[in-house]
């Protein structure tokens, strides 16, 4: 795979870095229509520039906080 970080092209060989497994290189904007898409099939608000985002309860019941429009 090639990135390139200021005008200069860089070479990561993937394959080094996985012992030669297979990869899928998951683009963000794929990312970004598949999380619209499941958020919009689900009945819940779709809500961009949230601020002050936090995730816990990791090991049991994940919980998401963050602002929006000044609401928390």
């Amino acid at each position: 795979m090639y990135i390139s970080i200021n005008g200069q092209r860089h070479h990561i060989a993937l394959s080094e870095l996985t012992g030669g497994k297979g990869i899928t290189v998951y683009g963000q904007n794929e990312v970004v229509r598949d999380l619209i898409d499941a958020c919009l099939a689900s009945g819940r608000p779709l809500l961009f520039e949230a601020g002050d985002v936090t995730v816990s309860g990791l090991d049991s019941t994940p919980t998401i906080g963050f602002r929006h429009g000044g609401s928390a």
